[in-house]
């Protein structure tokens, strides 16, 4: 099962991590400057911080999850002693 989980979480990460990369533009050049475009941030990137955050929310609840299917078990073979 854990075998599973890791190579579930891998392959989250690369179909999360490729598009990312394959559709970055070139940026920008001829002296063109990012500095003069009005209020606000900067383009910051927030899909590499929310898919690790995703993740992660994803990671706990199968963690919880799983307690709680082993303590409910454990409960009921507690019964049947």
């Amino acid at each position: 099962m854990r075998k599973l989980f890791t190579v579930t979480v891998l392959m989250l990460l690369i179909f999360i991590s490729v598009p990312n990369h394959a559709l970055a533009g070139p940026g920008f050049g001829g002296g063109v400057s990012d500095a003069g475009h009005g209020g606000g941030g900067g383009a910051a990137p927030l899909d590499g911080g929310l898919s690790f955050l995703a993740i992660a929310g994803i990671s706990y609840g199968v963690k919880k999850m799983k307690a709680a299917k082993d303590k409910k078990k454990e409960e009921s073979t507690e019964l049947f002693k």
